[in-house]
């Protein structure tokens, strides 16, 4: 069993130390893209974006203070991650919660990353 040990572990890091390499780095922050988008097309889901988080709100519960903390933008992206897997009724129903039944896979990829690109070149700047 003991000389098993240390060739497994081998293999492992082996395996694991490809995935460990990325395209680009910004002070530390790892990027890593192929989506091509438009510097704008994060604009195609804004109003989606506040659809659901208003569409949301709606039914989280508040603390003990009353207050209600939520992140429509993080809802978003998960729900467009699983709309990607998706097809058929689960696919359509992941729209119609999204808000985006005009969009298909590639466009609502463009606007997550164009608007993630936006959101990390803004931050920058504070």
């Amino acid at each position: 069993m003991k000389k098993l040990v240390y060739p497994l572990l081998i293999a492992c890091f082996l395996l694991i130390l490809p995935g460990c390499g990325t395209k680009k780095e910004a002070d530390g922050l790892e990027i890593s893209s192929n989506v091509e988008f438009g510097k704008e097309d994060y604009q195609r889901i804004v109003s989606s974006q506040n659809e659901l988080g208003f569409d949301w709100l709606q039914h989280v519960v508040a603390d003990k203070n009353e207050n209600v903390i939520i992140s429509p933008a993080s809802l978003f992206m998960a729900l467009s991650m699983a709309y990607n897997g998706a097809d058929g009724v689960t696919k359509d129903e992941i729209a119609k919660v999204l808000h985006v039944g005009g969009l298909n896979n590639s466009e609502l990829n463009k606007a997550n990353a164009s608007l993630m690109s936006m959101l990390h070149n803004n931050s920058e700047k504070v």
